[in-house]
């Protein structure tokens, strides 16, 4: 099976920059006419995760105070998080994303009896109902199987070099402050391919797509120029929890050959503050991807990483 994710290393954060640029040649022939998204990694080793899959089931357990051990108890984690989120923001006086009379009318269906329906037709999780409050809530920090991607490549950047900058500095950073690589991921969206497409040319049925939510309501995603993936095969509810990363996840549901979809551009870690710098220089920092006065807070404190 050939690769589907290409290695491009760069040494300087300028090199970076071009290499992401739509000028430059990483974006020629067939690919200049294709859709781009990126997503910035403080750390090369990272993978295609999404928040709500990585590290092991005592991470949820501490959130739902029940062991969280197979594909069913962790959607049942999910999906009870998300309806407290709900429940919380409403009771907080926040608006919840598509409330209306309507749906209050019919509220959304204990968390068992979703899931006896999830397993009995094969619906895919997460639920269309939940996916506008899912891209809400990820983006204030609560894990959902949502991937944050964004169509600027700046942005991108931004996100890879703050990381990097503030896992150097860590006390237990180690090696990675002088042998680690911060990278971005390019996802070549032209060849990834709808639930229907990869459903005719799997060996199973799955979903794979994207998920969007109306940026009128989610000012975050609107100031990064968020996207999101979202993977989904359908098991038993006592099967093994489904924690491939997004590039391996559309490796194995291919039958037929494909094109490298992803790229992931590095660059070493020595280079994050100067990176930083130069992406602030073209517009795009803490204040003007987190709106607010906590975003500008945030951006007057990253300039310690600055290069003098």
């Amino acid at each position: 099976m050939p690769p589907i994710v290409h290695d491009v290393k760069r040494d300087t954060a300028e090199e970076l920059l071009d290499a992401l640029s739509p000028r430059g040649h990483l974006f020629s022939g067939d690919r200049t006419r294709g859709r781009w998204l990126f997503r910035g990694h403080g750390n090369d080793e990272w993978e295609l995760c999404p928040s709500a899959l990585r590290g092991g089931p005592e991470i949820w357990q501490a959130r739902v105070q029940y062991p969280v051990n197979n594909h069913g108890d962790q959607i049942a984690a999910e999906r009870s998080t998300l309806m407290e989120f709900c429940g919380v923001a409403d009771n907080a006086g926040l608006e919840v994303p598509e409330d209306s009379q309507e749906r209050r009318g019919r509220p959304l269906q204990p968390v068992g009896e979703f899931l006896d329906g999830l397993h009995s037709t094969g619906d895919v999780w997460i639920s269309r109902e939940l996916r506008t409050v899912a891209g809400l809530a990820q983006h204030f920090g609560v894990p959902t199987r949502l991937l944050d991607w964004t169509t600027s490549y700046h942005t991108a950047a931004y996100f890879a070099a703050k990381d990097a900058c503030e896992l150097s500095a860590a006390p237990n950073a180690g090696s990675f402050n002088s042998h680690g690589r911060l990278a971005v991921w390019t996802f070549w969206v032209d060849a990834f391919q709808t639930k229907s497409d990869i459903s005719r040319r799997a060996s199973r049925p799955v979903w794979a797509g994207f998920v969007t939510s109306p940026r009128a309501k989610n000012a975050n995603l609107h100031a990064q120029a968020g996207v999101f993936t979202m993977t989904y095969e359908p098991r038993m509810l006592d099967a093994d929890i489904d924690r491939r990363p997004l590039d391996r996840y559309l490796a194995e549901v291919f039958i037929d050959d494909f094109p490298i979809m992803f790229q992931r551009v590095s660059i070493p870690v020595s280079e994050a503050g100067r990176l930083l710098w130069l992406v602030a220089a073209e517009g795009v920092t803490a204040a003007t991807l987190f709106p607010g006065y906590q975003g500008v807070a945030m951006a007057l404190d990253e300039r310690r990483f600055w290069p003098p």
